[in-house]
């Protein structure tokens, strides 16, 4: 069954929002929808990609929202990412299930252009410099790897449909070897708000195992930034307790006294931090919070679950080439291994509303470079890692030499300053620390 799309690009976030086409009902409304940023005539439609927001917009999808969001809740989503771009703010539309990219570029060099100048004659000068640094950052890294992007904004089910025919991606194991395929297993953790990329091929005893154990690591170390971005997961959002009684919580505008409603400006949650451990710098103003948690995790298990995810959505093809790797996941007292650094960056410009998974899978067997780079996002938050143990490598990435020659190759991280680079090789459970700075210029970024 044709699925009917329209994908939404802005500078603040971009979504989609699908329409099951079974129905005369069901095509009407798509065509409502798209009415409200598309011309509708008796020929046809005309899309218009690139589109200026005005009270005229606004006015369309509210009366839209308002209307089907009962039958459609998903549409408060497509409301909260549209309220977000400003009067005479552009974006962009599509009617694409998926974009490669470096389509995603090109959109957003065009949106750029279009929201930093006025002067058709400045566009296009400006549209072809981006451009020619686009190619440059990416025609090398083409020509060496294959690119596929996993996006949460549409619903995908990975690996064999047919329960009695699956095979578990992780234990090697099916239902004639007693194993049963009841549970939805998601691909990225639905505790980080994907509730769309479904693994078929994950058994349930596997998906109570990693839940349980290395992607509980990785979801607490992310516990933070789940209550900031106010990500409910199966349940609500999380309330979290840390040492000295240091409390992280969000509070909705509702439990806000009226008098003080001031301080949440237009914003519909605010995350409460209560501390001790406040340290204030008087000649800026800004506040750094030390958190400590009560709980421990393992830093190989942030590697591990990242690692879990990328092989989730990997072609089954591919999982021969990984046969060490899913044993190295599977380990529970394993000897610590070196492994090749995570790089991080907190970067605001590049928020996600889901989670977001790119593959880069090497072509040839040029092994001065890794066979499997995977970017997982996480809002503002950008996780680059190397796959290790393939049996497409012939090293392994640790040594600093290596390591920067792979980077330098994917020049549109290269270029890009303020990443951490950090070692998640520690097998040793221990409580972790977090640093939240709270800078006095109303943005905020945290350590």
């Amino acid at each position: 069954m044709q699925k009917l799309i329209l994908y939404i690009f802005s500078n603040h976030k971009d979504f989609a929002i699908e329409i099951d086409n079974n129905s005369k009902e069901a095509e009407l409304r798509y065509i409502e929808l798209i009415s409200i940023f598309w011309n509708i005539t008796a020929k046809g439609i005309e899309l218009v990609p690139i589109i200026q927001m005005n009270d005229e917009i606004r006015t369309k999808y509210n009366t839209f929202v308002k209307k089907y969001t009962k039958e459609v809740p998903r549409l408060n989503r497509l409301k909260s990412s549209l309220d977000q771009i400003k009067n005479d703010e552009f974006f962009f539309t599509s009617n694409k299930s998926s974009h490669t990219p470096k389509e995603i570029l090109f959109i957003g060099n065009l949106i750029d252009v279009h929201n930093t100048t006025n002067d058709d004659k400045e566009r296009a000068k400006l549209f072809q410099k981006k451009l020619e640094t686009q190619d440059d950052f990416f025609d090398n890294l083409l020509a060496k790897y294959n690119i596929k992007v996993f996006d949460t904004s549409s619903k995908i089910s990975i690996g064999e449909p047919n329960r009695k025919n699956r095979i578990c991606r992780f234990c090697k194991m099916g239902e004639k070897d007693g194993k049963k395929f009841k549970k939805k297993a998601h691909a990225f953790s639905e505790a980080l708000g994907n509730k769309t990329i479904v693994l078929n091929e994950e058994c349930d005893d596997c998906n109570e195992k990693f839940g349980s154990n290395i992607e509980k690591d990785f979801i607490q170390y992310l516990d933070v930034y789940r209550v900031f971005f106010k990500v409910k997961g199966k349940n609500s959002i999380p309330k979290l307790k840390f040492n000295n009684n240091a409390v992280v919580s969000n509070v909705e505008k509702k439990d806000i006294p009226e008098n003080n409603l001031e301080i949440l400006d237009d914003t519909e949650n605010l995350m409460v931090v209560v501390s001790q451990n406040i340290e204030h710098n008087k000649e800026t103003g800004d506040l750094t919070v030390l958190l400590e948690s009560n709980n421990k995790l393992k830093e190989v298990n942030i590697y591990k679950t990242l690692c879990k995810y990328a092989l989730s959505v990997i072609d089954s093809n591919e999982l021969q080439h990984f046969e060490k790797t899913i044993d190295w996941i599977n380990t529970n007292n394993e000897q610590e291994i070196n492994l090749p650094k995570i790089a991080h960056l907190i970067a605001n410009h590049m928020y996600v509303d889901t989670p977001m998974l790119s593959l880069y899978i090497r072509k040839d067997n040029d092994y001065t470079h890794p066979y499997v780079v995977a970017e997982f996002k996480f809002k503002s938050l950008i996780f680059v890692y190397i796959l290790p143990f393939s049996s497409k490598d012939m090293q392994n990435f640790i040594e600093n030499e290596k390591y920067n020659l792979f980077w330098k190759t994917f020049k549109h991280y290269d270029s890009v300053k303020d990443w951490v680079f950090n070692n998640f090789s520690d097998t040793k459970e221990k409580k972790y620390q977090f640093r939240m700075r709270m800078v006095n210029n109303n943005t905020n970024k945290t350590e």
